[in-house]
């Protein structure tokens, strides 16, 4: 197996933690460590890896195999994988004299594995007798604190400095002699801790120790919680009987029966800003690099701080102008400064008119890291949740942007688990702050000859980012055919174009259901011509109507592309230069000009959408000169039941053939 003292000399960098390295990824300098490997048989290639610089997980698998000597990465043919069991985290309970003796591994999947102590280390089992946790203080003549799980005996211990032990987890519950043993005749105090095994255990134990059962303070229902408050004490904790603890409180998962009310009392969704930002939930807006999507949102956010209607089809949806607070993980202030002071300028903003409500930080100077993969657990800041929950209730925030979402998270990008973590601990946040909550998202690098438009689904990273968020919108350059269409419009300029689609669009979305943007190149003046900045400054575009043509084909259109293809195999070439190109003949059969240049791009958007959607299939023949060319063909499960009939035998359809 590949131990991380292996892989250094070959990978660079320097050993992390007892079974990991930090070193440089896939195209950094050798300064640069950005990439996380963790070595173990929990991974089904022998490691995992994680880049903190958010480059693609295939390609920093690949990167590690190559550096490792190891052959390129091949699928097995297994659709999918069980998640990898890890250990969480580990317990050692010592005996009297401090040595090791018995350890217990809390797994990642909620299992719990016993280890005991011999002349070789660790081996699996469990031992003879069973001693409480942190049996030297136990020995003392202080309080003991007896709790359910070595993680509120820690909290305790590390929480309130006072000694606190347990019963080893995943043990059958029973009373052991070698463990009263240790406990009797001593000061114990048992602590429930809430839930139904908590009062299991409360009662098995007063009962063995004559000792009675302490409950936390009213209105606190976990050790956790009550840990955080300011100037806690155990002291504060109430003596309370074992028949109160006998009747354990209801489960963390208990049904609730539905509620039918009328209609007219539910109340509406709270929706904030266009169809996309709603109040106590995340919504993500994704788009490839460099499109815009940090002056979109920044326009917006001016939208919502002024309540103008900036751009004409998405309007604040509140009498209120809303408070906002843009975080921006990669860029210094001064550069947010720059997009804001643009936009102002070029939709006439002044500051009463935003009046204070606009927020906006930088990571360079306040990082926020929401959780990180510690030890291989997921481990979310709570802290660090509470602060931003406090401070967005004091300041009354509506709108909290995290832009981008890569930035603000340590975890594995590709880790459905961690990112599930992280987006509904944001949902909570939402929850709890009444507060609408925006991740900005990039789509993975397009692979050679990858499609140029992009949906949703194409969000770089793990599926339970958009699984996991109320609105996904994605945004994308304006295609070469839709500039085709546009009457005097010079086709290079379309990259300043780009649409905004809800939900999971592609390629044959309907371009009037997009809303339409354009990324204007405004002179800043902070200096003199050739050195003033140029900043992008987000404005609405109304698509022409001419553009929007190519939604205005027929509904038998595809019946139509179908039959030619099948019927006239030699004047069906893909490439729309050629005499012999596909759209002229379905442009005849359509009534649209092939010629024309609006009349082209409506053809050669609707063929590319037809070949991506499977119904029409690319095969290559010989032309008549015996050259290799690529051809449109009807699949032959496609093919019309119509193809090759005789149209004077009673043919009574509204076909053109």
């Amino acid at each position: 197996m590949i131990t991380p003292a292996s892989a250094i000399k070959a990978l660079g960098g320097v050993k992390s933690g007892r079974t990991g390295i930090l070193c440089p990824g896939p195209g950094h300098g050798k300064r640069d460590v950005s990439l996380s490997v963790i070595f173990g048989p929990e991974y089904p290639e022998g490691f995992g890896v994680h880049s903190f610089a958010g480059d693609d997980f295939r390609e920093c698998r690949d990167f590690v195999r190559d550096k490792l000597g190891m052959p390129a990465w091949k699928p097995n043919g297994v659709k999918s994988q069980a998640q990898p069991v890890f250990v969480a985290r580990e317990y050692v309970y010592e005996d009297a004299k401090g040595e090791p003796y018995h350890m217990v591994q809390a797994m990642s999947d909620g299992s719990y594995r016993q280890h005991k102590f011999d002349i070789d280390g660790f081996v699996p089992g469990t031992p003879d007798l069973i001693v409480p946790y942190a049996l030297s203080d136990v020995l003392t003549d202080e309080t003991i604190w007896l709790v359910r799980g070595e993680h509120h005996a820690e909290l305790i211990r590390d929480g309130f400095n006072q000694v606190a032990t347990t019963y080893p987890s995943g043990l059958d519950l029973h009373t052991d002699a070698s463990f009263i043993h240790h406990l009797a005749g001593r000061d114990v105090r048992i602590l429930d801790t809430g839930g139904a095994r908590s009062a299991e255990f409360c009662r098995a134990f007063s009962d063995a120790l004559n000792a009675p059962v302490w409950r936390l303070p009213d209105g606190v229902k976990t050790l956790r919680e009550f840990s955080r408050l300011p100037d806690a004490s155990l002291d504060q904790c109430a003596v309370t009987t074992v028949s109160d603890v006998s009747s354990p409180a209801p489960g963390r998962v208990v049904p609730t029966p539905f509620e039918w009310i009328d209609a007219a009392n539910i109340a509406p969704r709270a929706w904030l800003y266009g169809d996309h930002l709603i109040r106590r939930f995340v919504s993500v807006t994704v788009s490839p690099g460099g499109l815009g999507k940090s002056s979109l949102v920044l326009v917006e956010a001016l939208a919502m701080a002024s309540g103008q209607h900036l751009l004409k089809d998405d309007r604040v949806r509140v009498p209120e102008p809303l408070r906002v607070w843009y975080w921006n993980g990669e860029d210094p202030q001064e550069e947010t400064q720059r997009r804001v002071i643009a936009a102002a300028m070029h939709h006439g903003l002044t500051p009463d008119k935003v009046g204070g409500r606009l927020y906006t930080d930088t990571g360079r100077e306040q990082t926020i890291t929401l959780g990180q993969i510690m030890s291989g657990q997921i481990t979310l800041d709570e802290d660090l949740f509470a602060e931003l929950e406090a401070e967005i209730i004091a300041r009354q925030i509506d709108v909290f942007i995290l832009d981008p979402f890569v930035s603000s998270h340590r975890m594995g990008e590709n880790d459905n688990n961690a990112i599930d973590a992280v987006i509904k601990r944001l949902g909570k946040l939402a929850e709890r702050a009444n507060c609408a909550v925006e991740v900005v998202h990039h789509v993975r690098k397009p692979g050679g000859g990858s499609k140029e438009q992009t949906d949703v689904n194409d969000a770089r990273g793990a599926s339970a980012l958009i699984g996991g968020v109320r609105s996904a919108r994605v945004l994308n350059v304006m295609s070469e055919e839709i500039a085709l269409a546009i009457p005097d419009f010079k086709v290079d300029d379309r990259y300043s174009y780009f649409s905004v689609t809800n939900g999971k669009a592609n390629m044959a979305k309907r371009t009037s259901d997009a809303k339409w943007r354009h990324l204007y190149d405004l002179d800043l003046g902070n200096g003199p011509v050739g050195v003033s900045d140029r900043v992008g400054v987000v404005e609405h575009y109304q698509l022409p109507e001419k553009a929007k043509a190519i939604d205005s084909l027929p509904d038998n259109a595809v019946i139509i592309a179908q039959r030619v293809a099948h019927e006239n195999p030699y004047i069906s070439r893909r490439d729309h230069t050629s005499p012999d190109w596909f759209g002229h003949v379905v442009g005849e059969k359509l009534g649209i000009n092939s010629v024309d240049r609006a009349g082209k791009g409506i053809l050669i958007y609707a063929i590319k959408t037809w070949i991506s959607s499977g119904v029409l299939a690319v095969e290559i023949r010989k032309d008549k000169k015996g050259n290799p060319r690529e051809y449109l063909a009807c699949p032959p499960s496609e093919i019309p039941l119509s193809a090759g009939k005789s149209h004077t035998d009673n043919d009574t359809d509204d076909s053109p053939f």
